[in-house]
């Protein structure tokens, strides 16, 4: 309708853009939409609990700074495109975080998943050095299926999500890699100085789990088991996954056992 009228925008003789007297409505109306959506997202992260979607909506809610600074320089600049092209970048920047997510994070328990550990193991063997000594730790869950079936897998989910939570606190600020290798097993990759520090890393990650029961008071108990090896030079990464999973094993017998 403006074209022809010129209500909201116009174009003069020597094609300069000139805002209309109804300009002012155009910002209201998009404004209106802009502030409205925004409040919608952040009551809906204020609220929600789920630790996946509050990261979406985290994600989110960064879209509406460059939109914010567009809307600034438009006003301060009349002819200024600001709006919309900030638009424009903020959507392609969620569109490839949420894309980044969906590729190298497991959207369930935060931690990376497997198409990572295929990518980056080649970088962490080439990282092996006197005193730096590679080792990937395997856990699972003990009677994990007992909590699936007792409680249903809506609680298991919950499981899973409390250990992916132990998990990233053990590897917090330190150069570790963390993997959900499949159902309730999770990798730790790392450089330790040899079995001794491994050992001590393996009690240090038993005792975070406990630490998590005494903090969490859940209808059931989250326990693991831990398996680790140290890289071999010429084993491939199934290898060597292997040769952890072994040892995780022969702890499970053990426990049985006693």
């Amino acid at each position: 309708v403006t074209v022809f009228n010129g209500c909201v925008y116009y174009v003069d003789e020597q094609n300069v853009y000139h805002r209309g007297p109804l300009f002012w409505l155009q910002l209201a109306v998009c404004g209106g939409y802009f502030v409205a959506s925004f409040l919608y997202v952040f009551k809906t992260f204020i609220c929600v609990k789920e630790k996946n979607v509050k990261r979406s909506l985290e994600r989110l809610l960064r879209f509406y700074l460059l939109p914010f600074i567009g809307v600034v320089v438009s006003n301060m600049f009349e002819g200024m495109p600001g709006i919309w092209p900030m638009a424009a970048v903020s959507l392609s920047m969620v569109y490839m975080m949420e894309m980044y997510e969906e590729v190298q994070i497991d959207g369930l328990t935060g931690v990376q998943n497997r198409k990572v550990l295929e990518q980056l193991f080649p970088s962490y063997v080439s990282g092996i050095s006197e005193g730096n000594r590679l080792y990937v730790f395997i856990l699972d869950l003990d009677r994990f299926k007992s909590i699936n079936d007792s409680f249903g897998h809506s609680v298991g989910d919950e499981a899973l999500i409390g250990c992916g939570q132990i998990i990233r606190k053990l590897t917090h600020n330190k150069n570790m890699l963390t993997v959900r290798y499949g159902g309730d097993e999770f990798l730790i990759i790392g450089y330790m100085e040899n079995d001794v520090e491994a050992e001590e890393y393996k009690k240090e990650i038993k005792k975070e789990f406990e630490l998590w029961n005494t903090e969490n008071i859940k209808p059931y108990v989250l326990e693991t088991s831990v398996g680790y090896a140290e890289y071999v030079p010429g084993k491939t990464l199934e290898e060597w996954v292997s040769m952890a999973d072994k040892e995780l094993y022969r702890e499970k017998k053990r426990k049985t056992r006693a």
